[in-house]
């Protein structure tokens, strides 16, 4: 009787070759799928992750710039370079010169020597009369 007892235990739990491969194989395709839905989640990411670098370093390039052009409005240079720009502004000894029938105004900021760095000349020059 002992024997019977354990008999239908035993048809319960014992799992034949074919059924364990099986169960294997779909164990090893839920595995596979998850592993490249999970790749294709890296790759996505990692391809925002740098697209997010870029805008960081264009947006750090873009505040250095205008750190830059706004250190250079606490100049006495970008004073009088707007004076010059906007109210005719000029040094004593320099000459303007207007330009009648143009319609259109170009500006050449000031040279790498300094604003009023010009030389003093009269037009015309002296002696060629």
């Amino acid at each position: 009787m002992l024997h019977k007892n354990r008999d239908p235990l035993r048809r319960m739990v014992t799992v034949r070759p074919r059924a364990f491969f099986f169960l294997a194989l779909l164990l090893l395709m839920i595995f596979g799928i998850a592993l490249s839905i999970q790749s294709a989640q890296v790759r996505r990411l990692s391809a925002e992750k740098e697209a997010v670098q870029r805008e960081v370093l264009e947006a750090e390039e873009l505040a250095s710039e205008l750190a830059r052009k706004l250190a250079f409005t606490a100049t006495d240079e970008y004073v009088e370079q707007e004076a010059r720009r906007r109210f005719g502004y000029m040094q004593e000894g320099e000459i303007r010169f207007v330009v009648e029938g143009e319609d259109s105004y170009s500006f050449v900021p000031p040279t790498a020597q300094g604003v009023g760095a010009e030389t003093e000349e009269t037009f015309p020059p002296e002696g060629s009369e």
